[in-house]
Formats: C-alpha cells, sequence, structure tokens
C-alpha cells in the first residue's frame, strides 16, 4: 500500500505523462522481453521506448 506522499508523487507525475499514468513493474518487463518473442519476428534494428509519451523520438 502506499503512504499519501507516494501517492500524490504519482499522481503528480502521471500528469506530465501523455498517457496519464505511470507505468507498472509488469509493463516495463512486458517491453524489455518484447524484442525475443516471437511477436517481434518482423521488427529489425528498432528501439522501443517505454516512457508513456514523454519523449517524441
Amino acid at each position: 500500500m502506499k503512504s499519501a506522499g507516494e501517492a500524490a508523487l504519482l499522481e503528480c507525475l502521471a500528469a506530465q505523462i501523455p498517457l496519464g499514468r505511470v507505468e507498472n513493474s509488469e509493463e516495463t518487463a512486458a517491453v524489455a522481453l518484447f524484442p525475443a518473442s516471437e511477436d517481434s519476428s518482423l521488427m529489425t534494428g528498432r528501439k522501443v521506448y517505454p516512457n508513456g509519451g514523454t519523449a517524441q523520438v
């Protein structure tokens, strides 16, 4: 359970992210594992930025 201060910090951070939320550890792990999966079979030499849209590359 998050403290009131942690919840307020996450809310503040989420307000600055275009998707409106902070990613969780499962989502970050899924992005990290994606290049090794069959789902990425058509990708070649791309970088994946799991940042919720904060950096537009």
